[in-house]
């Protein structure tokens, strides 16, 4: 195989291997994402390993018993109205019966969207999973904001009602309505969280505004109490001469989310990039070597005798080598200022010269692999079969002169183009530049 069918192939190969590289990446960074996708839901699992679907959970987040308190007016009730001759209650009204019918006082606890510096007593995690999509947590907080009365004497302070009926909801009468409870959960969590680390995705924590916000304290008064945008009504429980209002956060979702700036894509086109640049660097090393010798090999067959004797008794080639030796080079260098005397038509010297550098230098004047070429061309075995006498007979003449030791320069070139008769060449199809013109007897 030719270095020209190599360099051909090699470029073939290199497209190939580019197209082959752009589907590769594909497909491994489509794997990559599947993978990485089933690592961070695996272990979103796994956080809340034992949580059951539909279920809820909580958690004391804090308890603060310095609750700062204040008297308030209760909320009026809505009024009635007629419609179709009948007495009906407006919406809120029957809410209101059974939220602040009984109650003769109303005191509004301190609460706050930054809890951190509320003193409303204490503060729960209710955690569970989303009822519509399994892959998401739904995570709200619940707090106490406010204490009524419902009678003036025998009553526990409110303190202590608070502290009763937070007890109540973890482990007293209440245990398990509000949820199951588990210490320290929502810390544990969220420390698991953070210390996840996934090239794509990330577990991440959204307050959801999907739940409608409500006033704590709708009354026709116009008084507001609490962050609207944060905090809606959580439901309340009653006791002996008492009722504790609770506040709810909005719902805070948690689930696997993708990163910003899409990583995937960036992922990808850092690999295409990368291994781009790695498969042409190859294809360089590779086609480089073999496009330096075809073009130095087209050079030198399309020399005449004068640039061949030129190029091979140049001095450098005797003086820049391992085995230096003076006397060759004295003479390759009275050789060369000869050749440099001579016109490039004088065939007649020229040949003089080849004889004596062949002689005295030990030089080749026909390189080995134009006439490796040239023998290949005229080999006598490519028209035996299928039989062609003419060109056999003319094959076998110039593959027997092309074995000649003492074959000159002048007759390569002449056996060279007589062997385009054997390709059915013609003088105008030949590909090589004119030579010097020779004495066809030589």
């Amino acid at each position: 195989m030719n270095r020209r069918t190599i360099i051909i192939l090699s470029c073939v190969v290199y497209v190939a291997a580019m197209t082959s590289m752009f589907h590769f990446v594909e497909k491994y960074i489509e794997y990559k994402n599947n993978k990485l996708y089933q690592e961070i839901t695996d272990f979103f699992y796994e956080v809340f390993e034992g949580e059951e679907y539909g279920g809820t959970y909580i958690d004391i987040i804090y308890t603060n018993k310095n609750i700062d308190y204040k008297k308030v007016d209760i909320p009026s009730k809505m009024p009635s109205i007629i419609h179709n001759g009948q007495v009906c209650n407006i919406d809120g009204s029957e809410e209101w019966d059974e939220k602040y019918g009984d109650i003769i006082k109303l005191y509004s606890l301190d609460i706050d969207q930054e809890y951190t510096k509320s003193n409303e007593g204490w503060r729960l995690a209710q955690i569970r999973f989303n009822p519509e999509n399994k892959s998401e947590i739904i995570l709200t907080e619940l707090c106490p904001y406010a204490i009524g009365y419902t009678r003036n004497w025998d009553v526990p302070n409110i303190n202590t009602i608070t502290s009763d009926v937070l007890e109540s909801m973890t482990t007293g009468s209440q245990k398990g309505i509000w949820g199951t409870l588990k210490q320290e959960y929502l810390t544990t969590i969220i420390s698991k969280i953070k210390s996840y680390k996934n090239k794509y995705y990330y577990i991440g924590i959204e307050q959801s505004s999907f739940v409608k916000s409500q006033q704590l304290f709708n009354s026709g008064g116009g008084y507001y109490f609490g962050n609207e945008h944060y905090f809606r009504e959580g439901g309340w429980l009653s006791g002996n001469g008492w009722r504790c209002y609770f506040a709810q956060t909005q719902p805070y979702i948690i689930s696997i989310r993708e990163k910003d700036g899409d990583p995937m894509h960036r992922n990808k086109i850092s690999l295409q990039i990368v291994y781009s640049i790695l498969i042409t660097i190859l294809f360089l090393l590779s086609i480089i070597p073999l496009w330096l010798k075809e073009r130095q090999f087209q050079k030198i067959s399309n020399e005449n005798l004068y640039e061949v004797l030129c190029r091979v008794c140049h001095p450098s080639r005797f003086a820049f080598t391992k085995n230096y030796n003076k006397d060759k080079v004295d003479l390759a260098n009275d050789i060369f200022k000869r050749i440099q005397n001579i016109s490039p038509d004088n065939l007649e010297l020229l040949r003089i010269i080849e004889v004596e550098a062949k002689e005295k230098l030990g030089i080749k004047i026909i390189d080995n692999e134009l006439l490796d070429v040239l023998k290949k061309k005229v080999n006598p075995k490519q028209f035996v079969h299928p039989y062609n006498p003419e060109k056999l007979e003319l094959a076998n003449d110039l593959y027997n002169r092309l074995l000649k030791d003492d074959l000159t320069y002048s007759e390569y070139i002449d056996i060279r183009k007589k062997a385009n008769i054997l390709s059915n060449k013609t003088k105008e199809n030949e590909t090589n530049i004119e030579y010097a013109t020779e004495d066809e007897s030589v």
